[in-house]
């Protein structure tokens, strides 16, 4: 079409004998630059080369310290990525990237503490701990999971370099006293099941909801035949006691171990009743280092994640127990060694 016109322009101006006029002809534009230009700005988006950096966010971590001088101590460590990231720039390979701040401190039991324990986040963020004692008591703490925030106020005197951020919702709420002796275990296999033990030989059940005992398990006390030495009980008395126990997955089974006894016990949560006992033969005490004079006794016990294998660990090593076999593993003490044999169990 523009080529047309121009003739036709050219056509009059020599008919009328003028000279014909510039026309600038416009082309359209050709594809091939626009495809130049996307190509310039796709390279230009992503640099060839170049790796892109992941973003870290800020991560908080929790720790809960219970002591042999009844004492309760909790602190938070943020773990900030700027400062890992200026110290990476700078060449300072020691940046200190974690912030330490005090956020609790209790005087909970009257003698030392034996075990805690650490219920399930709520949607409130909320928690509870429970911590046993030697004197018989299983204290109960409100303890907050949300990450303390530094005020910009002026900060509490301290002598260590560590802050001091108490929060108002850690607090107690009370005390147990459902046991006669000291408390070795609890735990939170659930939200609202707290189990603990003790030495008086039993295991309870409780309901978090109002703290009642559901349900008491009492553990055989083993005979006198045998007393191992060095054990703590008084005179006259059997040691006796549960070191431990372990929740299977299910929640319908469990496997404890106590004082005096060369032996676990398995028991069924659905009926709350023992299920069996399996007894540590010589040769397995042996494997694991236990002497003439030891007591033989299985110190904890652990399930794996699967559930299909638990764990009892003595005092110089540990024995897996599975569906069909038996594995065992010695811990000298000079030095640490794996030596892993199997028996055959029918």
């Amino acid at each position: 079409m523009v080529k047309r016109k121009i003739d036709e322009l050219a056509e009059k101006s020599s008919s009328h004998g003028k000279a014909a006029p510039k026309v600038q002809e416009k082309s359209l534009p050709s594809q091939a630059p626009a495809e130049k230009k996307s190509k310039t700005s796709d390279t230009k988006a992503k640099p060839s080369g170049s790796s892109v950096k992941p973003t870290f966010k800020q991560a908080s971590i929790q720790i809960i310290v219970g002591s042999y001088e009844r004492v309760l101590h909790g602190s938070v460590v943020t773990l900030d990525p700027k400062s890992t990231s200026k110290a990476d720039t700078s060449g300072d390979s020691e940046g200190n990237n974690a912030t330490f701040t005090d956020t609790f401190l209790f005087s909970a039991h009257s003698s030392s503490l034996r075990s805690l324990a650490v219920s399930q986040s709520s949607e409130s963020h909320k928690r509870v701990l429970a911590t046993g004692g030697s004197d018989e008591r299983i204290n109960l703490y409100n303890i907050s999971s949300v990450p303390p925030q530094l005020s910009r106020g002026p900060k509490k005197p301290t002598l260590s370099k560590t802050a001091i951020l108490e929060n108002p919702k850690n607090r107690e709420l009370g005390s147990l006293l459902h046991h006669a002796r000291a408390v070795t275990k609890v735990q939170f296999p659930t939200r609202g099941k707290l189990f603990s033990a003790a030495e008086d030989n039993t295991i309870a059940i409780s309901r978090t909801r109002d703290w009642t005992v559901l349900s008491t398990i009492k553990v055989p006390i083993p005979k006198p035949i045998g007393r191992p030495s060095g054990d703590t009980a008084a005179a006259g008395e059997v040691p006796a006691g549960v070191n431990d126990f372990a929740i299977h997955p299910s929640m319908k089974l469990m496997v404890s171990v106590g004082r005096g006894e060369k032996s676990m016990r398995l028991w069924n949560l659905v009926t709350g009743k023992k299920a069996g006992v399996l007894a540590f033969d010589r040769d397995l005490l042996t494997q694991v280092g236990e002497g003439r004079y030891s007591s033989g006794e299985g110190r904890r016990v652990l399930w794996t994640d699967c559930g299909e294998d638990f764990i009892v660990g003595f005092e110089r090593g540990a024995a897996i127990f599975g569906m069909v076999q038996e594995y065992s593993i010695i811990l000298p003490r000079a030095r640490l060694t794996s030596n892993r044999t199997v028996n055959q169990k029918q």
